[in-house]
Formats: structure tokens, sequence, C-alpha cells
């Protein structure tokens, strides 16, 4: 099936960047390893054909012993294979916003990385089916891979490990980001940590709002949709545990798309500006898979409007600034959004005088026409050509 002829309908986890992440000890038990890694195959799956995209690592790929069958210890090159073998048929989605693989890795875990994993990393490169992100060169530090892809992630999914994944959990959380583990009893590779994913997974039985939140309409049955992916320690049938957790994924609280922009009507601009977000920019902030949060419209959780105004822009995941009118909030939201390393979009109508060199920061410069269709076309190749650019500020 060709990219181009899947239904949008069915792309429930479009441009969702989804983190899997863990490790098992080689103290484990070979078979519950093996269920595990089954399980990552189902999830990365169903994940790519949802219009997800995956975020992994590179490098070693340890084994659970010297068996010629025996499993890995980590999962990347298990998402790696099965991305390979899924976008081999399908293809990625064409309303994509860039490759289905993000590889966040250092020089000297790229040099590591198996004799018998060259050609499928080679193929996935030459495909273009992967983006390669480097940490400093010559630095090695899994804690600088692990903050990068916080920064780039959206969700994360965990199964087993040990302080890594703590760490990880933490930085997503630190975003109001969703955390979802299953409590497979893997250990970690290091035998480290406090506990994994299997301390989070009891945890979120407990409190499921601290680590994720459904949409309004799905909320109230968080806990017993968590329930659902209870593994009764790799007894439950795989393929069940893998649907019901892509179903939780699909009811998630989408990512959010802040916007900063001209709100006052009094302002010669505003209908035009107006006329840009109505008519070009919300369909396609919900059209890509997100939900905006626009002041003045959307709802507040703060009495006091400054605080939900930041409180709101500090943990959306894209900005977008329109700088029509030169605004001096706008020029603070905008700075604060650079500043916190969020991804942006600055936009402007036609003619607007940036006050600063547009070169460091591309700016989309939107007209009001009729040919909505065109209009929409531009801030969708504008979009994916700067969605992924690196932050200013390292």
């Amino acid at each position: 099936m060709e990219s181009e002829n899947r239904p949008e309908s069915r792309l429930t986890l479009l441009n969702r960047r989804i983190l899997i992440a863990g490790s098992s000890s080689r103290s484990t038990d070979a078979d519950l390893v093996r269920y595990a890694q089954r399980l990552v195959e189902l999830l990365t799956a169903g994940i790519l054909e949802r219009g997800g995209r995956a975020i992994v690592g590179t490098g070693k790929e340890p084994l659970h012993s010297d068996e010629p069958d025996a499993p890995a210890l980590l999962f990347d090159w298990t998402v790696l294979g099965t991305s390979d073998q899924v976008l081999s048929m399908t293809g990625p989605s064409s309303i994509l916003s860039g490759p289905p693989l993000t590889c966040v890795t250092s020089e000297k875990a790229e040099a590591e990385i198996p004799t018998d994993r060259r050609d499928l990393w080679n193929r996935l490169r030459q495909n273009g089916f992967v983006e390669v992100e480097y940490i400093r060169p010559g630095a090695r530090s899994g804690a600088m891979i692990r903050d990068q892809q916080a920064r780039l992630g959206d969700v994360l999914l965990v199964l087993g490990g040990g302080a890594g994944v703590e760490h990880l959990a933490d930085q997503f959380l630190s975003r109001r980001l969703p955390v979802i583990a299953f409590d497979l009893p893997l250990g970690a590779s290091r035998d480290d940590g406090t506990g994994g994913g299997l301390k989070i997974a009891r945890e979120t039985k407990a409190d499921p709002m601290t680590y994720f939140r459904l949409r309004s309409e799905h909320q109230a049955l968080a806990g017993s949709m968590y329930s659902l992916l209870s593994t009764r320690g790799g007894k439950e049938p795989v393929d069940s545990v893998a649907a019901h957790a892509l179903e939780l994924m699909e009811k998630l609280e989408r990512p959010m798309v802040f916007y900063t922009r001209l709100v006052n009507p009094a302002i010669e601009s505003y209908p035009r500006v107006e006329h840009f977000f109505r008519k070009i920019v919300d369909p396609f902030v919900d059209r890509f898979g997100y939900r905006r949060h626009e002041v003045g419209l959307d709802k507040l959780e703060h009495a006091f409007i400054n605080l939900a105004i930041f409180d709101q822009l500090h943990y959306s995941s894209i900005v977008i600034a329109d700088l029509t009118g030169e605004r001096n909030n706008c020029y603070m939201e905008l700075g604060y959004a650079l500043g916190r390393r969020i991804q942006v979009l600055m936009t402007a109508e036609a003619g607007t005088k940036l006050p600063f060199d547009p070169n460091a920061i591309p700016c989309h410069f939107w007209s009001v026409t009729e040919d909505i269709a065109g209009e929409t076309e531009k801030l969708e190749t504008f979009w994916n050509t700067n969605i992924d650019r690196p932050p200013l500020v390292g």
C-alpha cells in the first residue's frame, strides 16, 4: 500500500514522536525478554502505520547470552529493524512532517554499530527514513542523548530499564508529556536504578493522571484503559497488550501548539491576522495531529491571565509566533520559547519589517487571498522545512 493512498482518518498518531526506552537484565528469563522484544515490534509497527514517528538511539546490541537465538537486551535495533520492514512496504505517510525516524546518537556510539547491523543502518539512511542528530563531537554521555531525545519526544514508552529510563521519565514528566510503562519484570541491562519501568507501572496504577492525560472525553477511563496494558508477567497475549497500548496512545491529549499573535481588534491588521489563523493555521494544526492553544479563545487553567499564558507556553510542544503588527508581547513570548528550546515557527504578514536578522530565524510571510489551498500549501512547505531545526540555544 502506497503512503499517498493511506486514508488520513487512519493516521491517529500522526506526527506523534514516540520513544520506546528500556532494557533487560541478563538474569531475566530469556522467554520474558523475547516477549518484550515482540511487544516492541508490534508497538513500532502500529505507531508507524498510524502516522507516528519513532525516536531511537544506536550503538551496541548486547545479547542475553551466547546462544545463537539469544534476544537482545536493548530495544533500539528492534525498533530500527521493524521500521525498515514496515516502511519498505508502505513508505512514510505523505503528510508526515519529516522522516519517520529520528536517531539521537554520538560519534562513538555510531562507531560501535555491530557489523551485522551496518546494512540496515545504511539502508535506513539511504532511503531517507531516518534523521540523525549527534550530540557534541567526542562526547558519549548517555545523559546528553536522553536530554535530546526528551526535547524531541511527545510520548515515552518504558519497558524495564534502570537509571536511564528513570531519568527519561523525569524529563518527559517535567514537560507534562505522557509516560506509559509496562509491568514487565525485566530488570536493567546495567542492573541499576530503583525499579525502572516496573516501578513506574506500579505508580501509574495508583495515580494515572500523574503519568498521562487522555482527551477530556476519555479521561474518566484512564485507570481502566491502563489496566488493560498489564502483561501479568508476560502471561497476557502480547498482541492484545500492544493493541490496548496503541488504543490508549490514540486517546492521549494531543501535543499543543501555542499561538502568540495580534489579538487586539482595534489594530488595522487584526482582521487579516484572524483570517490567516482561522482559515489557514487552525485546519493545518488539526490536520497535522496537534491541538491549539490561543489566549482568549481556549480554556485557561489559571485565574490570572499572565500566569496562564506562560504556563501554557512553557509546556507547549510548538509555538507559532506571528509578528504582524510588531507587538511587544509577541516578541517577549517568542524569546521565551526560543530560550526554552521549544520548536518555533515564525510567521508574519507580507511586508512586515522584522527588527532582527531573518536569516537567524526563518519567517513565513503570508498574504490574505482567496486561494486558501495555495496558502496552506506554502505554510506546509515552510513547516516541513523548518519544524525540525535545531534550537538557537544549545
